[in-house]
């Protein structure tokens, strides 16, 4: 099994709100996670790894929900705030980069759940490396 990395502040990013706990429940920006130091070998495989991990992001909502599919997304009683856009993997500081839109706001527990999904597709690929949080690129281009 190859090693994976999450930088203990992998979730944080942008301004966070808190509740009247002091827990941090969101942050106003838009998540991005920076996958560096692959082995040359798995480069292939991390591609792979993040273009599933895209696929899956949009059906998370911001209740940290992973829909199985569109038909249960679309059959949602209610209106699911999940990404409007995310990123082909893109290649950023030495590694792959997966940004997302989600109108400037993301939940705690959508973070949790993004970044779950990406480990769970990445170790099912035997893929090694870093995790970090990387800002979006201005541009979507």
């Amino acid at each position: 099994m190859a090693d994976l990395i999450i930088d203990h502040d992998a979730l944080a990013g942008g301004l966070p709100d808190y509740d009247e706990n002091g827990n941090v429940v969101s942050w106003m920006d838009n998540p991005g996670f920076l996958l560096v130091e692959i082995s040359e070998p798995k480069k292939g495989a991390a591609f792979e790894a993040l273009k599933a991990t895209a696929n899956r992001w949009m059906l998370v909502d911001d209740r940290g929900h992973e829909f199985r599919d569109w038909d249960e997304y679309e059959a949602f009683d209610g209106d699911p705030a999940s990404p409007g856009w995310i990123s082909e993997p893109t290649p950023e500081h030495g590694g792959l980069g997966l940004f997302t839109d989600t109108d400037g706001t993301r939940t705690r527990v959508m973070t949790e759940k993004m970044l779950a999904i990406l480990v769970e597709e990445l170790t099912a690929r035997g893929v090694g490396g870093r995790i970090t949080q990387q800002r979006p690129p201005p541009e979507k281009g």
